[in-house]
């Protein structure tokens, strides 16, 4: 019965949709993927403690930002420590989701601060999970760059809001 509710929910919501389907695809990777996404979800809202697969996973490398964005709360009263994930953390839980399909690399802090990220893209990338990473990309030089096209990152999204002053109205500091 769960199964056929989650069937009927991607077939209306993502299959009509021809920009959503390629979304998600890109997104996910797999039609299956997106099935026990869906189905961890629904789970997760119906209270029940198991998640038949984990697909994805989700990684905050670091709490710490070189930019002071409006909308964020890293540099806006963020009351947490700040630091960095370690490596053999990092390491423990990718080990222990076999079947995870990609990682996000990116939540609150810009990834590119981490002194080991593109050493964690190429473990991720090592055990068949395809690395995703946002950045800010105000870090990129030739040498990081290089680095971030080499690691088997498999997506990179690049933030950007506006340039010159609306540049620095939203992001806090001075247009690059």
């Amino acid at each position: 019965m769960l199964r056929k509710l989650v069937y009927r929910l991607v077939s209306r919501y993502y299959l009509r949709k021809p920009d959503w389907a390629e979304f998600m695809e890109t997104r996910y990777g797999s039609w299956r993927s997106i099935y026990y996404n869906v189905l961890n979800q629904m789970c997760f809202l119906m209270g029940l403690p198991y998640a038949p697969k984990i697909t994805s996973l989700q990684f905050e490398l670091t709490n710490t930002c070189n930019l002071k964005c409006k909308m964020c709360p890293v540099n806006r009263g963020m009351k947490r420590k700040r630091g960095f994930m370690n490596y053999r953390l990092f390491k423990r839980v990718v080990d222990q989701n076999p079947k995870a399909e990609f990682a996000l690399l990116f939540n609150w802090g810009e990834p590119l601060l981490h002194p080991d990220v593109f050493r964690m893209a190429r473990y991720l990338h090592s055990k068949g999970i395809r690395p995703f990473l946002t950045t800010n990309a105000v870090l990129l030089d030739n040498e990081k760059t290089d680095k971030l096209l080499t690691c088997g990152i498999d997506r990179i999204t690049i933030s950007l809001d506006g340039c010159n002053e609306s540049y620095e109205r939203v992001r806090g500091v001075n247009y690059p």
